[in-house]
């Protein structure tokens, strides 16, 4: 059995917990909260532009789904005159050809 699977189960249902330095220990949940993300000014006006971008971007998403359920319904409209104008030749052809036999 090599060492990763004996120790799979040693950190389950603990946290990670960092250091200063960058390391990280498993420690009990109940003593280490998680903890917030701290931005600094650049990153944090860098993500309200992403925000307002992804903002932006969904209503353009949604303004376009419009556009393509406005578009399939008239190549459905399109598509049953296309079947009740072809049905309509063959009905014609059909009296034609009975009108040439009777």
């Amino acid at each position: 059995m090599s060492w990763k699977l004996r120790w799979a189960g040693h950190n389950r249902g603990k946290v990670r917990v960092y250091r200063e330095d960058g390391s990280y220990f498993y420690g009990d949940p109940s003593k280490y909260p998680p903890q917030e993300p701290e931005y600094t000014e650049e990153q944090k006006r860098q993500l309200q532009e992403i925000e307002e971008k992804r903002k932006i971007s969904q209503a353009k998403i949604a303004k376009y789904e419009l556009k393509i359920q406005e578009y399939q319904e008239q190549i459905k409209k399109i598509d049953e005159q296309e079947k009740k104008r072809k049905g309509q030749e063959k009905l014609k052809k059909w009296r034609a050809k009975q009108k040439r036999q009777g």
